[in-house]
C-alpha cells in the first residue's frame, strides 16, 4: 500500500515544463491572439474547478483497488481521483495537476498528502476497511478443506473440475451455492453438499462496512487428491 501511494505522490507533484508560455506582442496591434495551448487550458480549468470546489487529481490506472489512500483523499479532503490514459510531462492532465496540487497545498497545508497517507495506513491496520472476504486460514486452504470433507467412497475415479459459485454475506455466512460447470451427478452433488457446510468466512469490507461478496471457485478431483484424502474418510 505504501509503495503504491508514494507512486501517487510522485505523479501528482508539481511538474516542471508546464508553465504558461509568455504572450509576446509582435507587429500589428490588431493581430489576433494565438490560441491557448493545451497546457494553458489545463491550468485555467484547474483554477476554475478549484474555485468551484471541484478538486481532482489524475494518474494512470493502478492496483490494488479499492485503495484506502484514495478513500481518505475523498472523505477527508474532497479530492476525487481520476484514471486517465496519459500523464506525460506537458500533457493536459499533468499540467492540470501541477496547478491543482499547488492550490490544494495552499488550502490544506504542504503536508496534507503525508497526513492522508498516515490516516490510510491506520485504517488498513484495522483489517476491516478495504478487505476481500476470506476463508478461515486463507483462500489457499479452501481446496484442502473440501478434499477433507468429500466422501470419496461415493464417487467414481473420474478426474476433472466442478466450478461452483456462492455468496459470502455481510456476516460471513455462505449463501446461494450453485454449480456453473458440471462433472457428473455424483461429483456435482458432493460439491454442493460440502460447500453448503463451509464454516463462516471473514466477510468483505468496503470503507469499514461489511458487504456480501460473490465467489467462483473450481473444485478439482484428481487421483492424487484421492490418494491423499480418501483414507481419512474411511
Amino acid at each position: 500500500m505504501r509503495s503504491c501511494c508514494l507512486l501517487l505522490l510522485s505523479l501528482c507533484a508539481p511538474l516542471v515544463g508546464c508553465s504558461d508560455p509568455e504572450s509576446i506582442a509582435t507587429g500589428d496591434a490588431q493581430q489576433p491572439r494565438a490560441p491557448l495551448t493545451a497546457c494553458t487550458q489545463a491550468h485555467n480549468q484547474a483554477r476554475q474547478d478549484f474555485a468551484h470546489g471541484r478538486y481532482e487529481l489524475h494518474s494512470l490506472e493502478f492496483q490494488p483497488l479499492p485503495n484506502t489512500y484514495l478513500d481518505v483523499l475523498a472523505r477527508s479532503y474532497h479530492i476525487q481521483w481520476r484514471f486517465v490514459g496519459e500523464m506525460a510531462p506537458a500533457s493536459y492532465f499533468a499540467c492540470y495537476d501541477s496547478v491543482m496540487w499547488q492550490l490544494l497545498e495552499h488550502k490544506y497545508g504542504p503536508h496534507f498528502a503525508q497526513q492522508a497517507q498516515q490516516q490510510a495506513d491506520s485504517l488498513d491496520r484495522t483489517g476491516t476497511w478495504n478487505e476481500s472476504a476470506s476463508f478461515p486460514g486463507g483462500i489457499e486452504q479452501l481446496q484442502p478443506w473440501v478434499w477433507q470433507q468429500v466422501k470419496w467412497s461415493r464417487l467414481s475415479r473420474r478426474e476433472g473440475r466442478v466450478f461452483a459459485c456462492f455468496t459470502v454475506d455481510s456476516l460471513g455466512a455462505i449463501q446461494d451455492v450453485r454449480l456453473l460447470k458440471s462433472l457428473d451427478a455424483s461429483h456435482d452433488q458432493e460439491v454442493l453438499r460440502v460447500l453448503q457446510q463451509m464454516p463462516r468466512w471473514k466477510p468483505a469490507y468496503r470503507e469499514g462496512k461489511s458487504y456480501a461478496l460473490p465467489f467462483t471457485v473450481p473444485i478439482v478431483f484428481s487421483e492424487a487428491a484421492r490418494k491423499d484424502y480418501a483414507l481419512e474418510r474411511k
